[in-house]
């Protein structure tokens, strides 16, 4: 059985076969030439076991030479050196984005590289839409809905201790995405969103936990960006003069219970969380608030009001003492 010869083994041949035969140099060049464009032509095309259909993984971090490694085990190329060299040489200057790549026919090793380069990954991409105060649950149970095989309990698991700093915005995921790239992409546009706000927490004198447990709260008790203000306003002089918070919304992060649901028994509940037994802010975060939650918790609203309600249409109604708080409750609650 005869071994095949690479490139390289041809040319030396060759460049034998043209000094003893002593051929012309003009056609010794274009005998060369042929002989390598021929090898070129070769390492370019796919090979026969090309992973048509199949999912190629790039792992995220993953150096140009691990990738062309990679690339030729999976049968994607025919040499891994090559692959390097015609990236670095394409367009993408031999940057690779990882990520799920999808070969739904037979590509070039130039193709391949160029894909690679651009991020053009070959699977339609999934947007996925998460409404302002929402919990890590509530994320979780949206994720596993829309996209594949989503491991809803591995999210759960490693966000829980990101509740307030999953940012409510629509995303564009890969079909398969991985709870640890879904977190990754929500942490990084709340950071994102909340640098330009630096300046302003540092002259807050609060942490940027408590400032995000405060929006959390006031993104569950107002939607108007005025009324949200206020409450804030209200809520930080209560912390100030070391009164309980006495917010409901904090309840339904502890029974799933609103203000209309209450009894007197679940505000005896023994929680960090009960804002009528404990005093300050929760522990965490109650959901994950929006920007204009975290804009009202760093600028809140100076006013006379030491309480507030609302009304089953939204309204909000303010007091300056408990006498006038239990008069709006019996004007506007009943």
């Amino acid at each position: 059985m005869k071994i095949p010869m690479n490139t390289r083994e041809r040319f030396a041949r060759m460049k034998e076969f043209i000094v003893r035969a002593e051929i012309p140099l003009p056609a010794a060049i274009f005998a060369l030439a042929f002989v390598f464009g021929a090898g070129a032509t070769y390492f370019i095309s796919p090979p026969g076991h090309f992973p048509v259909g199949s999912i190629v993984e790039i792992p995220k971090g993953q150096t140009l030479r691990e990738t062309a490694l990679l690339l030729g085990e999976l049968g994607v190329v025919r040499s891994p050196a090559f692959f390097e060299t015609i990236s670095r040489i394409s367009s993408s200057r031999g940057k690779i984005l990882e990520g799920e790549y999808l070969f739904s026919e037979k590509a070039s090793v130039w193709m391949v590289a160029v894909r690679l380069g651009r991020g053009d990954y070959g699977i339609p991409r999934e947007k996925v839409s998460f409404p302002e105060g929402l919990t890590v649950y509530e994320i979780a149970e949206i994720l596993e809905k829309e996209l594949t095989n989503f491991d809803a309990d591995r999210f759960v698991l490693i966000a829980g201790g990101y509740e307030g700093y999953l940012f409510p915005d629509t995303y564009v995921f890969s079909p398969r995405a991985r709870p640890e790239e879904v977190l990754e992409k929500m942490l990084g546009n709340f950071d994102e969103k909340f640098s330009p706000l630096e300046g302003e927490l540092a002259l807050s004198g609060r942490s940027k936990n408590e400032i995000v447990a405060m929006a959390s709260i006031i993104e569950k008790e107002a939607r108007d960006p005025e009324v949200r203000r206020m409450i804030s306003g209200i809520l930080w002089r209560r912390i100030e003069e070391g009164v309980p918070l006495q917010v409901d919304a904090a309840f339904n992060y502890v029974n799933g219970k609103n203000t209309y649901q209450l009894s007197y028994g679940d505000l005896k509940i023994d929680s960090p969380y009960n804002t009528y037994r404990y005093r300050g802010l929760p522990p965490t975060a109650i959901a994950n608030p929006s920007l204009d939650s975290i804009e009202a918790a760093l600028r809140p609203t100076e006013s006379p009001y030491f309480y507030y309600l609302s009304d089953r249409d939204g309204n909000t109604y303010y007091a300056k003492d408990f006498e006038g708080h239990k008069a709006n409750k019996r004007e506007y609650m009943n």
